[in-house]
């Protein structure tokens, strides 16, 4: 067994919870958008320095990546469909029925305008973040099938089973540490810019 075929298992689940989430009923996914906003908002708060946001996004993205370590093959599979979901309906809805600020901001959005201020509130910190966390989900359900396997054959080299899984999970680590700092510092540059350009 090698890790490129959990990695792409994983990758499937993550791709199709995305069409899945796409396809919803338009009012389930704006009941869903609504919970998470109020989620998020509640979890943040308000009045946060920096430091404390940054703190607060790289824990939860390291729950993420423990629940898929934690508990064998089911955390593995729940933390790719859960983010896909959201995923899936996030880039289904209208930005401005997401974003209180770009609603604010802007009137009338394009298809094409619309899709330009998604990608650029996802994609800088995007970019490290769900391979990070994608790895680890992979990783870990690798890690899981060989230890099994080991549990009734005992021909798996368990020491260098786990130091490959220790240092997998370090580069998973470092990918969501600077992910968060890419989301608090450089995205909502980003957008910002962005959004003066396309908004006016």
């Amino acid at each position: 067994m090698r890790l490129r075929t959990f990695t792409a298992i994983i990758t499937l689940i993550f791709i199709g919870s995305i069409l899945i989430g796409a396809a919803l009923p338009r009012d389930l996914r704006s009941t869903i958008i609504s919970f998470v906003r109020e989620h998020v908002k509640e979890y943040i708060g308000e009045n946060r320095t920096l430091s404390e946001l940054y703190l607060l996004i790289l824990a939860n993205n390291l729950r993420s990546l423990g629940i898929a370590i934690a508990i064998p093959f089911i955390g593995q599979v729940v933390v790719p469909l859960v983010n896909g979901l959201i995923m899936g309906i996030l880039f289904s809805i209208p930005i401005t029925e997401i974003n209180p600020q770009i609603s604010n901001a802007c009137r009338d959005l394009t298809p094409i305008q619309d899709l330009t201020l998604k990608l650029v509130s996802t994609l800088p910190h995007g970019a490290l973040e769900l391979p990070g966390i994608l790895l680890g989900c992979a990783v870990a359900f690798y890690f899981w099938t060989l230890f099994v396997l080991w549990l009734i054959k005992r021909s798996i080299d368990v020491k260098r089973l786990v130091i490959r899984f220790l240092t997998l999970i370090l580069i998973s680590i470092i990918l969501l540490i600077v992910a968060a700092l890419v989301e608090i510092v450089i995205t909502p540059l980003i957008v910002l810019i962005t959004q003066s350009y396309v908004c006016g």
